[in-house]
């Protein structure tokens, strides 16, 4: 809160608001996905696959399966 107050930030700007921008920002960026998962912290594809949706992002499930070795 602190940090928001001094940056002259509403209250409704969360860490996770920021961390959901970034994101979004990492995929249209053409980041792959097994990055964005290690930023994130999934464990699994099928959990990352949800997040993205849920940020209106299309996760590539095939994709995913393939790199889901690499994590």
């Amino acid at each position: 809160m602190k940090a928001r107050k001094l940056a002259g930030l509403s209250n409704d700007f969360t860490i996770y608001g920021a961390k959901h921008t970034r994101i979004i920002h990492l995929n249209q960026d053409g980041a792959s996905d097994s990055d964005i998962i290690g930023l994130t912290g999934h464990k699994d594809y099928e959990a990352f696959a949800k997040y993205m949706r849920d940020l209106g992002l299309d996760v590539n499930v095939e994709k995913l399966n393939r790199i889901s070795r690499t994590i």
